[in-house]
């Protein structure tokens, strides 16, 4: 439809002008020239349509791909992906104790971005952001003078609406994470919070096992060294299976978290800001990554 809304008449030519009944016939010379004429108009029209035939078919088969692509996303996202050892993902809802539902899936460190995007945009239903607010620190917990805390969530908030961006963090319920996610569930932000977590250091990982699962997140150990538990404020949890558990984890998901983002900046033209609030050396290793 778009094509010919475009191109249509382009693919139709003009008939060769008839000579009115009773003229006089033409001189030999004269018919000559003529059907020289006539034959050249007649195939510099017929290689038009023949070029806008196959521009029609390339635009055809284009969405065509485009539609199959999209409905494979829509209707078998998580199918797709598979962790570390090749199995299914697991995926499904998480239920916290405010009763707020948070999408998630756990998939592979090495999981493509490109295919990542369309699942998120595609079957999870997340429109492409306007800006990625990215923010890393401290995963230990710390504490801001109120009038600091006050302007940092009122800020956060005000960006985060105004831009119709994104908001990704570590997403576990400690430190700088917390203090994000508890400002978006206090101001009932509706935009997209996503914590991108490592799931070998996610406390209550074993209650995430199988598809399609909704799963009340209640009853999980609290934050330690080994492992911290999931934040309520996040709306999607991107949780990157390493193969590794406990302390070791830690950090196993920042290369794809910068993956992800630096494809959405260089891929689709989305600007980053990066908000960095207190840290250590995995909030440094963030910030390298994303200056890359």
């Amino acid at each position: 439809q778009a094509f010919f809304a475009v191109f249509g008449p382009t693919l139709f030519g003009l008939s060769p002008p008839r000579r009115p009944r009773g003229a006089p016939p033409l001189p030999r010379g004269e018919m000559r020239t003529s059907k020289k004429k006539e034959d050249s108009e007649t195939s510099g029209l017929s290689a038009t349509r023949q070029r806008f035939v196959d521009i029609s078919r390339s635009v055809l088969f284009i969405q065509a791909r485009f539609r199959h692509a999209k409905t494979v996303f829509r209707d078998f996202g998580p199918s797709v992906f598979c962790n570390r050892m090749g199995d299914p993902c697991d995926h499904g809802d998480i239920v916290f104790l405010s009763d707020r539902a948070a999408k998630y899936i756990v998939l592979s460190e090495t999981s493509s971005t490109g295919l990542l995007s369309k699942f998120v945009e595609g079957f999870w239903g997340v429109s492409k952001p306007e800006v990625l607010i990215s923010v890393t620190g401290g995963a230990r917990d710390f504490e801001l003078s109120p009038p600091l805390a006050r302007a940092f969530k009122s800020g956060l908030v005000e960006a985060a609406t105004s831009s119709r961006g994104w908001i990704v963090t570590g997403g576990t319920d400690t430190g700088v994470m917390k203090l994000v996610g508890d400002a978006c569930l206090e101001s009932h932000l509706s935009v997209p919070v996503i914590g991108i977590a490592p799931y070998g250091a996610t406390n209550g990982n074993d209650k995430l096992a199988g598809q399609f699962r909704r799963v009340v997140y209640t009853n999980v150990p609290s934050p330690s060294k080994d492992g911290a538990p999931l934040n309520g404020g996040h709306t999607h949890f991107l949780l990157v299976d390493s193969g590794l558990a406990g302390r070791g984890a830690w950090g196993t998901e920042i290369k794809l978290r910068s993956r992800l983002e630096n494809f959405y900046v260089e891929r689709k033209g989305v600007p980053r800001v990066v908000l960095v609030v207190n840290g250590g050396p995995g909030t440094m290793e963030t910030v390298l990554e994303a200056a890359r």
